[in-house]
């Protein structure tokens, strides 16, 4: 499950993705910023 699809139609943009491990699973998630620019 993910937001990135929301908040990039809100206009914020991935700074980076990040890889975190927990018990075992590797879990992605994404900083993400503003782009004023819109």
């Amino acid at each position: 499950i993910t937001a990135k699809g929301f908040f990039e139609s809100k206009g914020f943009i991935v700074e980076r993705q990040q890889l975190k491990k927990s018990k075992k699973k590797e879990l992605i998630n994404f900083r993400m910023i503003k782009n004023n620019a819109q």
